[in-house]
């Protein structure tokens, strides 16, 4: 017969069930509205965790209590062991709190806005595909700037693309602040290639570059798209959809130098390899010519050497002077025959090996093109560096000279005072 057992027994029984149950409990993260201020009992502080129908008590070591007083009543994660305590009969379940945090609140406006940017990009996704620089004969360029920074644009853009006959630039200003004007501006624009350069410091600008409106005229653009707008640390919806993005104005446009370079390389590139084919393939139809003109002699020869064994046969009747002089015109005849064969031998020889130089000097040029891009890259990088250190000289030149005009206007007021004295 099964034992029967005391209330007190059933109840110790429980509590041991349970404080064993909690032992090996591993940390949780609990997110709800933090209750009244801490308070404090047996040297322990306590407060609530309240969720929506529920809530839970929480044990707070004394240094988080100052922490979490400014967070009452608000939205928090507790980071926790969960535990129960059995005492007189009641069982109270509670959460070792061992770190917290405030959950951020976002407002109405800031969530849709979210919202907005998230459609946007799902509708978009598929622009962000990599897209090659136009191969183009002639390239029409539509540059977007702020009006104030038109004209040093301008300058720099021209120099820098100088010597370039083959491009066609169309200078749009605009007001980079204004969302409905730098729309308007990316809508009209039309080229093979569409740059948008702002200048250092764009901060206050970064809500145009990044306004929904603005992407969305940008990513219509069917046209190889670069942004240089100068935010270094900030990269906007403009950045993320174009095709590429640069540090800053000068790098986008050593960027259009530096492609156009290639392309134009590539062109010339193609074009020789072309007129190489164009030699091979006449001289393949050539030598072709010529193998055939070779059967055609050899069948010659086999006929004559088969006239020739017929005459053979026939001398054995007939001998006389006219078979011996047909006789000698055969073999002088044959004669013939075999030099032009070795002629053309030899003509087809030279044939091969005339191809074979030729493809072993397209090749040649090949790596020499190679060599040349790569000198090339090393030094636009030397020019970059250069130009770093001319505005770094540049600077160091302004504050000689603003030391310089101190020390003259000092000078000049000794003079001043050892005269009034």
């Amino acid at each position: 017969m099964d034992k029967v057992l005391t209330v007190e027994e059933l109840v110790h029984i429980i509590q041991s069930k349970l404080n064993t149950f909690f032992v090996d409990v591993t940390p949780v993260l609990v997110r709800g509205k933090l209750g009244s201020e801490p308070h404090a009992f047996e040297q322990t502080y306590y407060t609530t965790l309240r969720g929506e129908n529920k809530s839970i008590n929480l044990e707070i070591p004394f240094s988080f209590v100052e922490k979490l007083e400014p967070l009452v009543q608000k939205e928090v994660i507790v980071r926790g062991i969960p535990n129960v305590r059995v005492d007189q009969d009641k069982v109270d379940f509670y959460i070792e709190v061992e770190s917290f945090e405030e959950v951020e609140t976002v407002s109405e406006e800031e969530r849709q806005k979210k919202k907005l940017l998230w459609e946007f990009l799902e509708n978009h996704v598929h622009n962000l595909d990599h897209r090659e620089f136009p191969l183009r004969d002639h390239y029409t360029i539509a540059v977007i700037t702020d009006t104030e920074l038109a004209s040093p644009v301008k300058n720099d853009l021209e120099n820098q693309l100088k010597g370039f006959d083959n491009i066609t630039i169309d200078f749009i200003e605009t007001n980079l602040h204004s969302v409905q004007e730098l729309k308007q501006s990316i809508e009209k624009a039309q080229g093979d290639i569409i740059v948008l350069i702002g200048d250092e410091g764009n901060g206050s600008r970064l809500d145009v570059f990044n306004n929904l409106e603005v992407a969305e005229a940008w990513v219509k653009k069917n046209a190889y798209r670069i942004t240089g707008l100068g935010n270094l640390n900030n990269k906007t919806l403009l950045d993320i959809f174009s095709h590429f993005s640069a540090d800053t104005p000068i790098h986008a446009v050593n960027k259009i130098v530096s492609e156009v370079n290639k392309v134009k390389a590539k062109q010339e590139l193609e074009k020789e390899n072309k007129e190489l084919i164009l030699i091979k393939v006449k001289l393949e139809k050539k030598i072709e010519g010529m193998e055939k003109e070779k059967e055609i002699l050899i069948q010659e020869l086999e006929n004559y050497r088969q006239k020739l064994e017929e005459l053979l046969r026939e001398s054995e009747i007939k001998e006389n002077l006219e078979w011996e002089k047909e006789k000698s015109e055969l073999v002088e005849t044959i004669e013939k025959l075999k030099e032009e064969i070795r002629k053309k031998d030899e003509t087809i020889l030279k044939l091969e090996k005339d191809l074979e130089r030729k493809e072993k000097d397209r090749q040649k040029w090949e790596q020499e093109k190679k060599k040349s891009n790569e000198i090339r890259v090393r030094l636009e990088k030397k020019a970059s560096a250069l130009e770093k250190e001319k505005r770094e000289a540049a600077k160091v030149l302004t504050i000689w000279k603003i030391i310089a005009f101190s020390a003259i206007g000092l000078l000049a007021l000794v003079l001043l005072l050892m005269l009034l004295k």
